[in-house]
Parts: structure tokens; C-alpha cells; sequence
């Protein structure tokens, strides 16, 4: 097995050693190389190092593959339901914009057909906002009171921490615990 191994070779066998999970052992015995030559150079040259790098690598490059794929399904989604969005605000545009469409021979208006088409506006409405991530006035009103009381606990933390306190103060205001608090 002691032969003389060209450099071409030992590329191929690094090569394989880093790109699967075949050991010293097997490589050895397949390309006709001392174990312990094989061995002496893996380690002189960081073989295992370079093989957890090109797994760390492919998982890596895999993840973002998969990754790009779901993004661009999602933005593909997200594209056809504001086509179908943009379609149906055309045509809620048309029939308002026709009030008589909207009546009945009798020139009454139709109360199913307005209760339609104000149900398909709450729809087309709730559609938009999940398309373009809009939050619906509620929803704003309760991330901006959120917002609020995280600034208002920041200046509470903020100011416990400039004057050395621990933020903690205990106020008695009925007049028979007076006393105590003083």
C-alpha cells in the first residue's frame, strides 16, 4: 500500500473526503493508500474542518434554495389576490357608479342586491388589508396604545435607573394609614 501518490490524486481523495461520508478507512483501501499516510495528511490539511464547512455550506445554500422557492410562491399568492382585488374594486366602481343596477323594475332599491354588494365591499376591504398588510383602525388603535406604554415603561425604567431607585414607590392615601407613611 506505501506508494508514491500524485498530487491529482490526493484532490480526488480530499475531494471525496469533504463532498460524502466516507472515512479514512474506505478511502484508503479504494485508492490503494497507507491509512496512516491518508490520516497524517487529513489533519495537516484540515480535511475535517473542510468537510463540517462544505456541509455547513450546502445546508446553507439548501435552506436559502428552499427558502427563495416559499418566498417567491407566497409573493406569486400575494400578487394574484391583489389582481383579483384591483378587478373587484373595478367592477364595486361600475355598479356604484350605475345606482339604477341596483334597483328593481319597480325603480325601488333592491335591499338583497345592496346588502351584496356592501357584504362583497367588506370582504374586498378585509382582502386588501391582508394583502398589503394593513391593520384595520382597531387593530392601529392597540399597536399604537402598545407603543405608548412601552415608551412610558422605558421612561419609568429610565428614570429609576438615573436617580439609583428601583422603580418601586408606595403611596397610602387613606387619611387612618397616614401615619404609616411618613
Amino acid at each position: 500500500m506505501g506508494r508514491t501518490v500524485d498530487e491529482r490524486l490526493w484532490a480526488t481523495i480530499k475531494t471525496e473526503y469533504i463532498t460524502t461520508e466516507v472515512g479514512y478507512r474506505k478511502l484508503a483501501a479504494k485508492y490503494g493508500v497507507a491509512l496512516h499516510t491518508l490520516s497524517d495528511r487529513a489533519k495537516r490539511e484540515k480535511w475535517p474542518e473542510q468537510r463540517a464547512e462544505h456541509r455547513t455550506e450546502v445546508v446553507t445554500r439548501t435552506i436559502q434554495t428552499v427558502t427563495d422557492g416559499a418566498v417567491e410562491e407566497r409573493a406569486a399568492h400575494l400578487r394574484t389576490l391583489q389582481q383579483a382585488a384591483d378587478k373587484l374594486a373595478n367592477v364595486m366602481a361600475e355598479v356604484l357608479d350605475d345606482p339604477d343596477s341596483l334597483k328593481t323594475a319597480s325603480g325601488k332599491y333592491d335591499t338583497k342586491k345592496l346588502r351584496d354588494v356592501s357584504n362583497v365591499m367588506r370582504d374586498m376591504l378585509v382582502i386588501t388589508r391582508n394583502v398589503y398588510d394593513l391593520p384595520s383602525i382597531q387593530e392601529q388603535s392597540a399597536m399604537d396604545i402598545a407603543a405608548e406604554r412601552l415608551r412610558l415603561e422605558q421612561r419609568k425604567a429610565d428614570a429609576a435607573e438615573k436617580d439609583g431607585s428601583d422603580g418601586v414607590e408606595v403611596v397610602l392615601c387613606a387619611p387612618e394609614l397616614k401615619e404609616y407613611s411618613e
